[in-house]
């Protein structure tokens, strides 16, 4: 019975760990699609991650609710202009101690919707 319960319980441990605070579910599916996204990119060890992005908030959402969304991810530093919104953060933790950095930067139009999406993730060797 031990045997079966300490492996369950560490598992719990671990992914409650794991999650950043603050979230809720929305946020946090995004934050895992982001961290286990592959970087296929040898050279410039960058990929896009536009398209996870945009299925949470597609063009069109408006600047509050973007900017609540990013908030509610818990972690990263958000600048904000009367017609961009950018979010960035260095925290994240890949495979093997490599940091994953998220950048997203939001194009506003005038009518304070979400004009365009530019994003990717970054791999930063940290070991």
């Amino acid at each position: 019975m031990r045997n079966i319960i300490l492996p369950i319980l560490i598992t719990a441990a671990m992914t409650a760990c794991a999650q950043p605070a603050n979230t809720t579910s929305g946020e946090k599916a995004m934050l895992n699609e982001i961290y286990d996204t592959k970087i296929t990119n040898v050279a410039t060890q960058r990929t896009d991650i536009n398209s996870i992005v945009s299925k949470y908030f597609p063009i069109g959402t408006s600047k509050s609710k973007a900017l609540d969304f990013l908030k509610n991810l818990g972690e990263g530093e958000i600048a904000t202009s009367p017609n961009s919104i950018t979010y960035s953060t260095h925290k994240g933790e890949g495979f093997k101690g490599n940091r994953r950095d998220i950048r997203v930067e939001i194009q506003i139009d005038v009518d304070n919707n979400i004009e365009s999406i530019t994003s990717y993730v970054d791999k930063s060797n940290s070991l």
